[in-house]
């Protein structure tokens, strides 16, 4: 009688069980895609800060570093003969074979002549920066090495000799 008047509420379902071995190829699966883009993460924070320093021109002081002043070097040459190869694929005549008049452009302010140096050199110099894999450091494109799954295949590898290098 007390079960029928307090206790016929609570009615218990089971959930099916679930396969362990789903579980932790999800728990991999999550971890190697957490593990590689944590490695792109870092990457691409020094990659941009790199790519702004050479842009912007920022000295070692304040914070440049000798190879934002290459990858400034040689965007600067790159973009000298992009400039060059456009100038001599764009020629001062028209079809008829007369000049054209030069025609006059706004007066740029130094700032804004800055900002579109910047402009033109931002592309090049990301280009350059995909170019570089390795920063040092530990701050590198990632790969399928840096995979969670792979580097624990590895583990043994990595105990084993060290228990015998001891």
């Amino acid at each position: 009688e007390y079960f029928k008047k307090y206790g016929s509420s609570v009615l218990w379902s089971y959930a099916p069980k679930s396969d362990a071995s789903i579980i932790i190829i999800l728990f991999l699966i999550a971890g190697s895609a957490f593990t590689y883009y944590a490695q792109k993460n870092k990457w691409q924070t020094i990659a941009n800060h790199l790519v702004r320093a050479a842009t912007e021109d920022l000295s070692p002081r304040e914070g440049g570093s000798t190879e934002s002043m290459e990858i400034r070097d040689k965007a600067l040459v790159i973009l000298a003969e992009r400039k060059k190869e456009a100038e001599t694929n764009r020629s001062s005549k028209d079809d008829n074979g007369e000049k054209k008049k030069k025609e006059k452009g706004q007066r740029l302010t130094p700032k804004e002549k800055r900002e579109k140096e910047w402009d033109e050199l931002r592309p090049i110099c990301i280009e350059l920066v995909n170019e570089i894999d390795d920063f040092g450091a530990g701050f590198r494109k990632p790969t399928w090495r840096d995979l969670l799954v792979v580097r624990m295949v590895k583990w043994p590898y990595y105990l084993s000799t060290s228990i015998i290098w001891w």
